[in-house]
């Protein structure tokens, strides 16, 4: 059965939750459906559909926090700093969870679009495609986070976005440009810790209106 919960009742909902279970509420594959409609309905500039999202379940979420990642930063700064900073105790904390989406922007999304808007128009915008491509995968980043919290899983945003071994270990390809990783399970303990904020109206919402 699908969840009912309003875009506004998430909102709150979605915090993140770092102490995660390998375990999931909903069965995969109503994880698959939500980043399924996530990928086919989040805009993109020019509707460019350049977003990509890789999904990690059970053993090979595993593999990427307890196999791929660590070896990545072993090679990136060396066993000693790696175990000094003990980078395995940190990594080990987000395998705990049940799974990984892995966000993409796909290059080959943006050359079909110049072709497709012609060399004028594509003179005019050529150069802006990273900060599109960053506001289009910030929106499938959100949109999936609130949607698992919505399904009663907790989740975390982390960015090892400078490994080339999670690709390759998954054969995703070279051109793709990794944006983010999700990391998520069922949460462990209380749901979460209260968040604080800083004043809205006047400061970080200004509205004119006549």
């Amino acid at each position: 059965m699908a969840n009912t919960t309003t875009l506004s009742e998430s909102l709150p909902m979605r915090k993140s939750i770092y102490a995660l279970s390998p375990s999931s509420p909903v069965p995969d594959s109503r994880i698959h459906e939500l980043a399924h409609d996530i990928i086919l309905h989040c805009p993109s500039s020019f509707n460019v559909q350049s977003a990509r999202i890789v999904l990690l379940l059970g053993a090979e979420h595993q593999k990427l926090w307890k196999e791929v990642i660590p070896a990545g930063m072993r090679k990136h700064l060396g066993d000693e700093k790696y175990e000094a900073e003990n980078w395995q105790g940190k990594l080990d904390g987000y395998a705990t969870g049940y799974g990984s989406a892995l966000f993409y922007d796909a290059p080959e999304a943006w050359d079909e679009l110049w072709a497709r808007v012609g060399e004028k128009m594509a003179g005019l915008v050529r150069g802006f495609e990273s900060e599109w491509a960053d506001h289009t995968s910030g929106m499938h980043q959100f949109a999936l986070w609130s949607a698992l919290e919505a399904e009663g899983l907790g989740a975390n945003l982390q960015h090892y976005t400078w490994l080339p071994q999670i690709s390759e270990a998954w054969g995703v390809k070279k051109e793709w440009k990794m944006r983010a990783q999700l990391v998520f399970g069922k949460p462990e303990g209380g749901r979460r810790q209260e968040r604080t904020y800083k004043p809205v109206d006047g400061e970080r919402l200004i509205v004119h209106q006549s």
